[in-house]
């Protein structure tokens, strides 16, 4: 995850946080107030306002491509761009004056690094491993507190899905195959995420919606046994969590029979089949618990546009498109080529 800048200054615990495109440097030297102390070298003062700066200790970092860092090196390219007489005496106050400043030209000219998970104005990451030289806290690394977990109410009413699928059945299986979680929720802040069990997945945050992905093995062990997996939304930054329901792993039914009367590998026994007829619109539906996301209804050679649905697979049907006759249904997974004989269906 990459921490952009109003995420870094909500990261940091003390000093003034001030958001917006300045870096948190300008504003983190209130702590030990040198305003009023007599003027200084700006030498003088670009150090000790590295040696003022608040909050360093919890970051650890250091300047990307600098592991051969100078000090002197860093000091020229500072006071170059804060833009200070070299021979002038200024307080350490002006100094932060001055990298703010530059930060904001850097934000402005797009002049940025990514370090670590952060993204920060090349300025403001030169400055930080400076501060940190200064401070001998160079080489420091530093784990942000995690909140206390805290039940509470993060969106009344949500809703969440699938809330139900059989084993070894993905749910809402996606293109590249993994598994997806849906969170209807209004007003969630920024940053909210789902957990399943309590651990975090990977979440797509909107306002009025959380879309979330399990992969790969987290996915398989979900899915390899009858079980009730706990579904949540938690704000990371607050701790507070919201559990909005259950994902039930049911028992697998009984395989279906393919053509040649062996037991499918990829279906469930199909308990129907019909055609519906809704809004104008016709569609095939198979009253089944499981089919991959690569089955097709056919009828006859022709292929129907499928989806497949927690205990159903519905296909769209348009009679126009099919010659009269009798004609054979089945289901095909495309994949592996397993076909399930569901029965005929008639055009006149």
């Amino acid at each position: 995850m990459t921490i952009y800048r109003r995420a870094f200054n909500r990261y940091l615990a003390s000093g003034l946080l001030i958001g917006g495109g300045a870096g948190f440097i300008a504003g983190r030297h209130t702590a030990r107030d040198v305003s009023s102390a007599a003027p200084l070298p700006v030498l003088g003062a670009l150090r000790e306002a590295a040696k003022a700066a608040v909050g360093v200790h919890q970051i650890g970092l250091t300047a990307p491509g600098l592991d051969g860092f100078s000090g002197q090196s860093a000091e020229r390219t500072l006071l170059a761009r804060l833009a200070l007489e070299p021979g002038a005496l200024v307080h350490t106050s002006e100094i932060f004056a001055a990298l703010d400043q530059a930060i904001k030209t850097d934000y402005a000219e797009h002049n940025t690094v990514q370090v670590n998970e952060y993204i920060l104005s090349s300025t403001e990451a030169l400055f930080l491993t400076y501060a940190l030289v200064q401070q001998g806290l160079d080489g420091t690394t530093f784990t942000a507190p995690v909140p206390e977990i805290k039940e509470g109410i993060i969106s009344a009413g949500a809703r969440f899905g699938p809330t139900y699928t059989v084993v070894g059945q993905i749910f809402n299986e996606q293109p590249d195959g993994h598994g997806g979680i849906w969170v209807v929720a209004q007003n969630t802040p920024p940053g909210t995420i789902i957990t399943i069990n309590g651990h975090p997945i990977k979440t797509r945050w909107k306002a009025k919606s959380l879309t979330g992905a399990v992969y790969d093995e987290e996915l398989q062990e979900l899915i390899a046994r009858p079980a009730k997996h706990e579904v949540s939304m938690l704000v990371p930054a607050t701790g507070i969590r919201q559990v909005v329901g259950q994902l039930t792993v049911r028992p697998r039914p009984p395989a279906a029979l393919l053509e040649d009367g062996t037991p499918s590998t990829v279906f469930c026994e199909v308990k129907k089949w019909s055609t519906l007829v809704s809004k104008g619109k016709e569609t095939v539906r198979v009253d089944t618990f499981c089919g991959p996301r690569t089955t097709a209804v056919y009828i006859g050679d022709t292929a129907l546009t499928t989806r497949i649905l927690p205990n159903k697979i519905e296909a769209m049907l348009d009679r126009s498109v099919l010659p009269a006759g009798e004609h054979p249904v089945r289901l095909i997974d495309t994949l592996s080529g397993e076909a399930v004989a569901l029965g005929t269906f008639t055009v006149n």
